[in-house]
């Protein structure tokens, strides 16, 4: 179930140095996976997942993960947020 959003803010913060990632703000290496900016944000991710068993993004995070990525920077989608303010989605 999900209930609510969570507007941007910082849960925890850690200095970290994690490599290698698969940058996500980057249209052109999204699209040489088969994704992009649209895909990322998909407000129907839940239900492809539901109906589908897998969401398009879990299947990126999986294939990232195989090619030995760690995480993945990419922009926030959280209302008021913008190009500024990336987020690191983390695999391992």
């Amino acid at each position: 179930m999900h209930i609510g959003s969570l507007l941007p803010t910082t849960l925890v913060s850690h200095e970290a140095e994690i490599d290698p990632v698969f940058d996500g703000r980057d249209e052109a290496a999204l699209r040489t996976v088969g994704m992009d900016r649209d895909g990322l944000a998909d407000p129907a991710r839940r239900d492809r997942m539901r109906a589908l068993g897998e969401a398009p993004t879990q299947g990126l995070a999986r294939r990232l993960m195989g090619e030995g990525f760690h995480g993945l920077p990419v922009r926030s989608f959280a209302p008021g947020a913008g190009d500024q303010d990336p987020n690191l989605v983390l695999q391992r």
